[in-house]
C-alpha cells in the first residue's frame, strides 16, 4: 500500500456503506461538494427499532431525555436534555452492561441525521412505571434517516433495482423530497430469460421466524420440512440457501440442530453484491425478514406507508435481491431454474417481478405436515367445546368491529364517503353507473328524488342498486379481460343498509306503517318506499355514519331483522323477522323507486340521527353465528392483516370503477350539477376547488359565464378563484396517478 494522499477530483473512492456513514458524520459540509454519491444498492440503515424492557433503572431514560413536539399528534419527538451526558453513555462494547442496552437510542439521539420518536401513549405508560406480563416496564421508541444526511454533496446517486419500493425512498418521500428518475442504459430491465423458471411456495400463512422452529405432524421443524422439500425435483443439483444472520453467524444452535441437503451452498439473506453464483440455477430462500409488528405499525402510523408497501420494502426486496444472484442474472441463460420460498405472498410477488404465469407457481403445502393454525389462547380449530366457542365469539365480533373502525376514515376521494353503483339489468353484466355521496343524508336525497320514477316494465334498465364497493379485480372473465359478474367476491365493503319486505307467509304480516313506526322510534335517519308489486311490499334505506365490511352488514341486517321479528313480525314460519332473509348477503341488490304512470307509491322519510354500525355492533344483542366464527379464524385485529384483508381490497375496488377521464367527467358534471342547484359566491368557491382538483380548470370560467352570469365582474371574480386554488392538491397527486 502507498502513501496516504488527499483525494483528487478525479479519484474513485470505494467504501462500504456502514464506512460511508461514518466517514459523512466528520465531514465538513464544504468538503462534500466536492464529491458526486453513487450508491451501488439502496442503503439498509434507514429506519430502525429500539427496545428495552427494564425491572430496575427505569429513570436512565427519564433522567437524560426529554420528549418534544413531533410533525404527528400521536407521537413524541425524543431528544436528549444534556448532549454530554448523553455521550458518557457511549463507552467501548462490553465495558458496561447498562450502557451496551442503551447505546443504540443514545447514539441515535446524539446524531442530527437522524430522529427518535415514540408513541404518546408507550411513553406516558412508560411514566407511570406500568408493569407488563414479565414485571418489567416497556420501552418502545423507533428512529429514521433524514434527508439532510445528503446535505452538501454534488450529487446523490442510487443504482438500485427497484429503488422506488425501497424504505428510504418511502420515508424520505413522506418528509418531502424529489427523486428524478435518470435514464440509463442497461443490460434489460425485464426478465426474458424465464420461461423454464418455476416458483414454488411451502405455505399458505406468512412464515415468521418464531414459525421455525414450531413442530409439524411428522415430528420436524417448519424451517427443517422447507428444506426438505425444497429439493423435491431437483435431485442433488447445486442450489443456494437463503438463511437469516442469526442461523449463519457465531455458534447457533438452530444450524446444528436441522440437516443441511446435499450440494448447498448457504449464503446471509443480505445478499448485495454477491455476483459468484451465476452458474447455480436453484435457490431456496428460507430466511425470515418480516419486520415486527411494532415497527410496521409505527411506518402505518407515522407516514402513512401502506402495509403492502412495507413488505414489498424488506421482505420482498430482499427475496427477489436473493433470486438475482442466481443464472437469472445472466440475460442468455434460460435453464431449467427452481425458485423456492417459505411463503404464498412471497411467490406472488416474484411471479410479479419475474412475470412467471400461473401454471409455473405450485404449493408444496400438501408436503408441508403442518398443523392448523393456532389461534389466540393456543385453541386450534378442532374440537371446540361450549366455552371455547363462546370466547372465539367474543373474538371474532372484535376483530370485525376493529375492521370496521379501520374503515371509519375511508373515503372514495376528496369529497365522498359513501357509493351506489347501478347494474344495467337483471343479469347484472356491467356497471351502468356509479353515485357517489358525501353525506349520509345525500343518499337518503336520491332515494326520495327517485320515488318520482315511473316506468311501464318492474325491471327497468340502469335501476339496479347495489350499495357496495365493487372490487371488479376479484372476478375477471379470462377470455375477455372484463368483470361480467357481481357476486359476493366483488363486494369490497357495504356503503348503506337496505330492508325488502314482501308479502308475508306466516299471517304474521308487518305493515307499512307499523315498520316505519319501529324504525322512526330508534330514531334513525331513513326512507321507505313501495316497490312496483304494489301495497304491503316495501323497502327501507338506512344509511349509516361510515363503510362497513360485509361480515358486519350481515350481522347488522340479521340484528334488526330479528329485533323486528320479536315483536311478533315473521316473513315465514321459520324466518326470525319480517323482512327477506336471502338479501342479507354480501351480493344483495335492490331495485330503485319505480311505479307504473298514473298511479301512486306511498312513501315515508325521517329525518333523525345517522345509523351509526360500531355503536350498534358492540351491543350483546348483535350474535356471531358458528359458521361465521369458523370463517374468521386464523385472522387477527393487527392493523396490518386489515388493511391486506379489508382496506386494500376496497381501495382496488374505487380504483377500479372507471377509466381516470372518466371519473374525472364524471366528478366535474357532478360538481356543475350541485352548483347549479344553488348558486352563489360560496358556492363558486366550492365548484371551482372541485374542478380544479379533478383537473377541469379550463372548463370553469366558460361554464360560469353561461350559467351563472355574464360580464367582467363576474369573469375577474371566477379568475381570481381560479387562480386562488391553481396550487392545491389534484387528483393525480393525491392517488399517486402515474399519468
Amino acid at each position: 500500500m502507498g502513501p496516504q494522499r488527499t483525494p483528487q477530483v478525479e479519484d474513485v473512492l470505494l467504501v462500504t456503506h456502514a464506512s460511508f456513514f461514518h466517514i459523512i458524520r466528520k465531514m465538513r459540509t464544504e468538503a462534500k461538494a466536492n464529491y458526486i454519491v453513487i450508491f451501488d444498492e439502496t442503503p439498509q440503515n434507514v429506519f430502525g427499532q429500539f427496545q428495552l424492557s427494564l425491572s430496575t433503572n427505569a429513570n436512565l431514560i427519564t433522567d437524560h431525555i426529554i420528549t418534544e413536539k413531533s410533525q404527528h399528534e400521536d407521537f413524541f419527538l425524543l431528544a436528549p436534555k444534556d448532549d454530554v451526558e448523553i455521550q458518557i453513555f457511549l463507552t467501548k462494547e462490553g465495558e458496561d452492561e447498562i450502557n451496551d442496552k442503551l447505546r443504540g437510542l443514545f447514539d441515535k439521539l446524539l446524531d442530527d441525521d437522524f430522529k427518535c420518536e415514540i408513541r404518546k401513549d408507550i411513553w406516558n405508560k412508560f411514566l407511570k412505571n406500568k408493569k407488563n406480563s414479565k414485571n418489567n416496564v416497556a420501552f418502545t421508541a423507533h428512529h429514521y434517516m433524514q434527508p439532510t444526511i445528503f446535505s452538501g454533496f454534488k450529487y446523490v446517486h442510487f443504482l438500485s433495482a427497484k429503488f422506488t419500493e425501497s424504505d428510504l425512498f418511502h420515508i424520505f418521500q413522506k418528509q418531502g423530497v424529489h427523486f428524478e428518475e435518470k435514464e440509463l442504459k442497461v443490460r434489460y430491465s425485464e426478465h426474458k430469460n424465464t420461461t423454464n423458471t418455476h416458483i414454488r411456495y411451502c405455505m399458505e400463512r406468512d412464515f415468521s421466524k418464531s414459525k421455525r422452529t414450531n413442530l409439524c405432524k411428522n415430528a420436524k421443524t417448519i424451517i427443517q420440512n422447507i428444506l426438505d422439500v425444497s429439493r423435491m425435483n431437483i435431485q442433488d443439483d447445486k442450489t443456494l440457501l437463503v438463511l437469516n444472520k442469526d442461523m449463519i453467524e457465531g455458534d447457533s444452535d438452530l444450524l446444528k440442530s436441522i440437516k443441511i441437503p446435499p450440494n448447498v451452498d448457504i449464503i446471509s439473506s443480505y445478499v448485495h453484491g454477491l455476483n459468484e453464483y451465476q452458474g447455480v440455477h436453484h435457490i431456496t430462500f428460507a430466511a425470515s425478514l418480516n419486520y415486527r409488528d411494532t415497527q410496521s405499525d409505527f411506518l402505518f402510523d407515522r407516514f402513512g406507508i401502506s402495509y403492502e408497501d412495507i413488505d414489498r420494502s424488506f421482505l420482498f426486496s430482499s427475496t427477489y435481491q436473493a433470486v438475482c444472484r442466481t443464472s437469472i442474472r445472466n440475460m442468455y441463460d434460460d435453464s431449467f431454474r427452481v425458485i423456492t420460498v417459505p411463503d404464498r405472498r412471497s411467490a406472488a410477488y416474484l411471479q410479479e417481478a419475474l412475470g412467471i404465469p400461473d401454471d409455473r407457481v405450485k404449493s408444496l403445502e400438501d408436503h408441508m405436515y403442518l398443523y392448523e393454525e393456532k389461534l389466540s389462547g393456543g385453541q386450534r380449530k378442532d374440537h371446540k367445546q361450549t366455552k371455547e366457542m363462546t370466547e372465539l365469539k367474543k373474538s371474532t365480533k372484535k376483530i370485525i368491529i376493529k375492521e370496521c373502525e379501520e374503515l371509519s376514515n375511508f373515503t372514495i376521494d376528496e369529497f365522498s364517503r359513501f357509493r351506489i353503483n347501478l347494474l344495467d339489468k337483471t343479469f347484472t353484466t356491467q356497471v351502468s353507473s356509479v353515485l357517489d355521496f358525501e353525506k349520509p343524508e345525500d343518499i337518503l336525497d336520491f332515494f326520495e328524488k327517485e320515488s318520482s320514477f315511473t316506468s311501464d316494465d318492474k325491471h327497468t334498465e340502469d335501476r339496479l342498486a347495489w350499495c357496495a364497493l365493487i372490487n371488479t379485480e376479484a372476478s375477471l372473465n379470462p377470455r375477455t379481460g372484463l368483470c361480467t359478474k357481481f357476486g359476493e367476491a366483488n363486494n369490497a365493503g357495504y356503503t348503506c343498509l337496505m330492508f325488502d319486505k314482501d308479502t308475508s307467509k306466516s299471517g304474521e304480516d308487518i305493515s307499512f306503517t307499523e315498520c316505519a313506526a319501529w324504525f322512526k322510534k330508534q330514531n334513525w335517519s331513513f326512507f321507505m318506499y313501495e316497490t312496483y308489486s304494489g301495497a304491503g311490499n316495501f323497502r327501507v334505506v338506512l344509511p349509516m355514519t361510515q363503510v362497513i365490511t360485509c361480515e358486519a352488514h350481515e350481522l347488522l341486517t340479521k340484528w334488526i331483522n330479528k329485533s323486528i321479528g320479536n315483536l311478533g313480525f315473521k316473513a315465514d314460519e321459520n324466518e326470525p323477522g319480517p323482512f327477506d332473509s336471502s338479501k342479507f348477503n354480501a351480493a344483495s341488490k335492490f331495485f330503485l323507486p319505480n311505479h307504473k304512470a298514473g298511479t301512486k307509491i306511498k312513501t315515508y322519510r325521517h329525518k333523525g340521527t345517522i345509523f351509526n354500525p360500531i355503536k350498534a355492533l358492540a351491543s350483546k344483542e348483535v350474535k356471531i353465528s358458528d359458521q361465521m366464527t369458523e370463517a374468521k379464524q386464523g385472522q387477527t385485529s393487527h392493523k396490518k392483516k386489515i388493511y391486506e384483508r379489508v382496506i386494500n381490497p376496497a381501495l382496488t375496488a374505487i380504483n377500479k370503477t372507471a377509466t381516470r377521464e372518466g371519473l374525472r367527467n364524471r366528478k366535474s358534471e357532478e360538481a356543475k350539477e350541485k352548483f347549479l342547484q344553488s348558486k352563489g359566491h360560496n358556492e363558486l368557491a366550492e365548484l371551482v376547488r372541485k374542478m380544479t382538483f379533478w383537473e377541469k380548470s379550463d372548463e370553469i370560467l366558460p361554464f360560469v359565464l353561461m350559467n351563472y352570469r355574464s360580464g367582467p365582474d363576474m369573469q375577474r371574480e371566477t379568475e381570481g378563484l381560479i387562480g386562488q386554488y391553481a396550487s392545491i392538491e389534484t387528483c393525480t397527486q393525491k392517488f399517486g396517478w402515474s399519468e
